[in-house]
């Protein structure tokens, strides 16, 4: 379709040529010129609109948007007046619902897909800034910036470094790799991206095999993994993946035990851990999984606290650590996992405060920090979060969280709960 489209655009171009030198003749031959020059303008409007035709149709067959919304606004204020006006049916689409990360930056989306970044202003007032529209997810680590947008685009902006070893990089700027992508994952040298009929590639540095493609081969650009895949999550050394059935596999380093199978035996090829998972999030040579009835498990590696199991050894098989779990994150050594009832544990890593919590440098068993919780993420340094009506709170370096965005919120009864509470089939034992 798109050749055609350009075939006909060049062709309206060739004629238009002829049209406008045929109107220009003055020769004796005007009549044969005036049938020609009528001709060749006909033929003109015929290709453009030909063109026209098939550009349209081949951008929705790719389901690319020729004028993206590129409306800006500040974000309470623009609630509130919505809000008086139209009232909290029309107004909630404006609220915050996700929160993401990219190295120290804050970004927060909403139902109709705008992207904002929260800025800190030099004299320590707060605001929200659009960044993008028809975006759903931003996020990255380091160097590289990553944007999946409404139809699925999936845009680098960035380098990407293969090896702090032998400085070769992979540059990006802000360049569409992938398309019709749900979710993405990645490090500052590996990438996974799942696409929206759930085929998994990934892409980047790959020494111990954790681009699980069967070899430990460097990756420049993405490679097919598996099909009939939900979730998935990478760090520099290994995976985890969990396909459509619940099943999860791991591949890569695996000399912490953090594959979670009982051996310290490193894999490129992908290897079944256990059945019933719903997510996974990896860190620094551990793992954590969440299985489809709530339930949270760690392995690898426990000099942090990381596992969250009150050990200081780490562990080769998988642990329980706490139940009732909605959704888990990682960054670096630091954990945290959200409950069904909204209340956020974290654990690990709290150097400087960076957990949420105040006390000591490591927390080894899950801590609460917030209620009420309805999203949050990790950064470098600390955690942010929204609460159920919306408010955004972050945590400093004294382990105390403060209120950035406080909106008056009207929530409607449907959108209170993030996730209703399941009672799925209990999964197989680890």
């Amino acid at each position: 379709m798109l050749k055609l489209s350009i075939t006909l655009l060049v062709t309206a171009i060739i004629f238009l040529i002829f049209y406008l030198a045929s109107g220009r003749s003055k020769n004796k031959k005007r009549k044969k010129s005036s049938v020609f020059h009528r001709f060749s303008g006909a033929f003109t409007v015929i290709c453009i609109i030909g063109s026209a035709v098939f550009g349209v149709i081949y951008c929705k067959n790719e389901n690319i948007k020729l004028f993206d919304r590129l409306k800006t606004y500040e974000l309470p204020a623009e609630y509130e007046k919505i809000l008086e006006k139209d009232g909290e049916d029309a107004a909630y689409p404006f609220l915050p619902v996700g929160i993401f990360t990219q190295n120290d930056d804050i970004y927060f989306t909403n139902s109709k897909n705008d992207a904002f970044i929260f800025k800190t202003d030099k004299d320590g007032s707060h605001s929200f800034t659009t960044s993008s529209n028809n975006t759903v997810f931003i996020g990255g680590d380091k160097t590289l910036k990553a944007t999946v947008t409404d139809s699925g685009d999936l845009i680098l902006d960035g380098y990407f470094l293969y090896s702090k070893y032998d400085e070769e990089y992979l540059g990006y700027s802000n360049k569409t790799i992938a398309k019709n992508v749900k979710y993405c994952s990645f490090t500052d040298n590996s990438l996974f991206y799942i696409t929206n009929s759930g085929d998994l590639y990934s892409m980047g540095f790959n020494e111990y095999g954790q681009l699980s493609d069967n070899t430990t081969k460097n990756k420049p650009s993405p490679v097919f993994v598996m099909s009939g895949v939900e979730r998935a999550d990478i760090s520099d050394t290994h995976a985890m993946i969990i396909d459509k059935y619940g099943t999860l596999f791991a591949a890569g380093d695996n000399s912490y035990s953090q594959l979670g199978n009982k051996n310290a035996i490193s894999s490129t090829e992908l290897t079944k851990v256990m059945q019933g998972v719903r997510d996974v999030a990896v860190g620094n040579y551990f793992s954590l999984v969440l299985t489809v009835n709530g339930e949270l498990y760690s392995a690898g590696t426990n000099e942090k606290g990381q596992l969250g199991n009150n050990g200081g050894e780490f562990r080769a098989e998988l642990v329980p650590v706490m139940t009732g779990v909605e959704k888990i994150s990682v960054n670096g050594n630091t954990c945290a996992a959200l409950t069904y009832g909204g209340e956020l544990y974290v654990w690990g890593d709290n150097s400087n405060c960076k957990a949420g919590a105040e006390g000591s440098e490591i927390i080894a068993a899950p801590k609460k920090v917030q209620d009420n919780i309805y999203d949050f993420a990790l950064s470098k340094n600390g955690v942010t979060v929204l609460n159920k009506d919306r408010t955004v709170l972050t945590s400093g370096t004294d382990g105390k969280f403060t209120e950035l965005i406080i909106f008056n919120s009207k929530i409607p009864e449907q959108y209170k709960e993030k996730n209703p509470v399941q009672t799925p089939d209990l999964p197989e034992k680890v």
